[in-house]
């Protein structure tokens, strides 16, 4: 599939990707107080299974207990759960519709409705970024309320 410029990503697409950042940020506030203390802003990638939001919340955790990532680390931490009919891919990684929707509602990665191309995961990357410097520059971080 062809890149969408990123002047040309549409309105609706932003404000998903808000929706879905919020949701995630929810989860992570509910089970992981203090979450965004723990994330480098400057090496969040969303691409990436360990500098993504989960891999920098989970990698040593992973780590310690045979995980390849932080990323699967998390999922399964934060109990987001996968079908029982999960099958590996070529790539060793797990697909399933109950994977993606989970991926996908929650904005740890994008999956259903998206090309996966560099400009939207520049743009949730972004997403991510400006959620997590607002809880700061507003004092609503998730272990202060």
């Amino acid at each position: 599939m062809p890149m969408i410029p990123r002047d040309q990503i549409p309105e609706a697409v932003h404000k998903d990707l808000e929706r879905r950042v919020l949701a995630g940020a929810r989860k992570l506030d509910s089970e992981l107080p203090g979450w965004e203390r723990k994330i480098d802003l400057s090496q969040l990638e969303l691409r990436d299974c360990q500098l993504c939001v989960l891999g920098q919340l989970f990698n040593t955790k992973a780590e310690e207990s045979g995980y390849a990532s932080g990323y699967t680390y998390g999922l399964d931490t934060l109990m987001i759960e996968l079908a029982a009919s999960d099958e590996e891919n070529e790539f060793g990684a797990i697909t399933c519709e109950s994977e993606q929707l989970a991926f996908e509602s929650m904005g740890y990665n994008l999956e259903n409705g998206y090309i996966m191309n560099s400009e939207e995961y520049d743009l949730l990357n972004e997403k991510w970024t400006q959620f997590i410097k607002d809880r700061f520059d507003n004092g609503l971080l998730s272990d202060e309320r």
